[in-house]
């Protein structure tokens, strides 16, 4: 709808609402249409099924699966019983217009949108959002339930410490796939199996942004100039290759919910042109200096979030304690070494280690750095940190654009026009980060004075947090087009 506040077709207000459905793809949900019970897939050396026909084989002289007991160390896939939803997406605006003098018109919008139903579909990552046999903070060092395994009431242990007693089994980083999976919720001694990945719709997200605009279309000097302030928020782990961000936590979706990696809360972007008409009289110098048209284009873009970016963790890693017992010949390793990883210190794989935070981390920062190492510890054993860190900025973009070109009349209808480009005029290099030096995002807790769980910083000395990389550089580009 619009309304003519005045009357005058000069101050508009404009508004709308609208509402879609989505629809998922095959790939959503093959995994699981995939699996039926007692199917085998068998290859036949023929080209044909006429010469399979030939070969009298019938598929009823085999003999199905094993029906005593089923154990798979891969990912089994489902649906939700009785999901019938399919994303739902609500988009709204209220725009407001105001003609200026000069030929000059303002624009104020609200812009948003919210959307529901999002296809809860996994993860490439090791934690899923739909992986409903995940074993919870701590499950690793209870006694194995698995009455049919050797480990049987035994325990895994965090470091190499008394190993080998009659109640202990192996320490939690050396356990093998089997062996975890018997601490599943959802297994049994007869039935084995690993993450259970069970597609739904009950992922979220939303969009909200304050749009501004001045802009100019007539005259010698012609501008767009336009500034968005906008945040978009939502499950982190929706959408195909997990677009949106890695997710956390498989417990409780909503610790998942926060920046998403395509977020970027400031936007600004200029174009103008200037159009130097004739203002030399002189025929021959007229000839050259009148008739030029400049233009360039501005763009300014804030950084997203590097947690949605890279990970929600900033992977953290590292050793507490010496890895090798000292004064120790030949080398031997050291048994109470403790690895900085999920599985050692929560006691469960499938649950993203989040580092504590003691302070801003935007704040103290030094020269180069985009966020402060000193900030970030290791919570205590088998506690988390927080799923959603501070919003930590990647560093922002910047580019510039500039042009001028005239076409010179050679006869009747034919010309020839020069076109003169910079493309980053200013030569403005680029902060970045890159996969190149990962330690710029990953925290590393290598403690080698240190043999117990204690929080502690971030080894600063690694790179961590700082943006050492640029790239970018001015291009010149010189056209000329022969027009007839």
């Amino acid at each position: 709808m619009a309304w003519d506040i005045r009357g005058t077709g000069r101050t508009i207000l404009r508004g709308g609402w609208g509402e879609y459905r989505g629809h998922d793809s095959w790939n959503d949900t093959s995994p699981a249409v995939g699996l039926t019970q007692h199917a085998t897939t068998v290859s036949y050396a023929a080209s044909s099924l006429s010469a399979i026909s030939q070969q009298n084989i019938s598929p009823a002289s085999g003999t199905l699966p094993n029906v005593n007991s089923f154990m798979t160390t891969g990912t089994v896939n489902g649906t939700t019983n009785g999901d019938r939803e399919e994303p739902l997406t609500d988009t709204y605006s209220v725009n407001f217009s105001q003609v200026l003098p000069s030929h000059m018109i303002f624009e104020l919008s609200y812009v948003g949108n919210n959307s529901r139903f999002l296809i809860n579909g996994g993860s490439t990552q090791p934690v899923t959002l739909d992986n409903v046999n995940a074993i919870p903070i701590a499950g690793l060092y209870k006694p194995d339930p698995d009455t049919a395994s050797p480990n049987f009431g035994k325990v895994l242990t965090p470091t190499g410490t008394n190993t080998g007693a009659t109640n202990q089994s192996t320490t939690a980083g050396s356990a093998s796939t089997q062996q975890v999976n018997e601490y599943r919720p959802l297994n049994t001694p007869r039935v084995q199996y690993s993450a259970i990945d069970v597609t739904n719709h009950n992922l979220f997200a939303n969009y909200n942004g304050l749009q501004m605009g001045i802009g100019r279309q007539t005259g010698r000097v012609l501008f767009n100039i336009n500034y968005t302030y906008s945040k978009a928020l939502g499950i982190r782990g929706a959408g195909a290759n997990d677009a949106n961000g890695f997710p956390g936590d498989p417990f409780n979706i909503y610790n998942n919910y926060g920046s998403e990696s395509f977020d970027r809360r400031h936007i600004f972007n200029a174009s103008y042109t200037f159009l130097v008409g004739n203002p030399v009289h002189n025929r021959f110098i007229g000839e050259l200096a009148n008739g030029w048209e400049l233009s360039g284009v501005t763009n300014f873009q804030s950084g997203g979030d590097i947690s949605a970016i890279t990970t929600p963790n900033l992977s953290p890693s590292g050793t507490i304690g010496p890895i090798n017992l000292p004064n120790v010949t030949p080398t031997m390793a050291n048994p109470n070494a403790i690895s900085v990883s999920n599985t050692v210190y929560l006691g469960t794989p499938d649950v993203s280690l989040q580092p504590t935070v003691t302070c801003d981390p935007r704040s103290g920062r030094s020269k180069g750095q985009l966020m402060n190492p000193g900030c970030f510890g290791l919570p205590d054993f088998l506690h988390n940190g927080p799923y959603q860190l501070p919003f930590l900025a990647e560093p922002a973009f910047f580019n510039s654009d500039l042009s001028a070109q005239k076409s010179f009349q050679i006869v009747r209808e034919q010309t020839i026009q020069f076109r003169l480009s910079a493309f980053n005029f200013l030569n403005h290099p680029l902060n970045t980060i890159s996969n190149s030096f990962n330690n710029q995002y990953q925290l590393n807790f290598t403690n080698p004075n240190s043999n117990a769980f204690v929080q502690s910083g971030s080894n600063s000395s690694l790179g961590f947090g700082t943006d050492p990389y640029k790239t970018g550089r001015r291009i010149i580009e010189l056209m000329a087009k022969y027009n007839f």
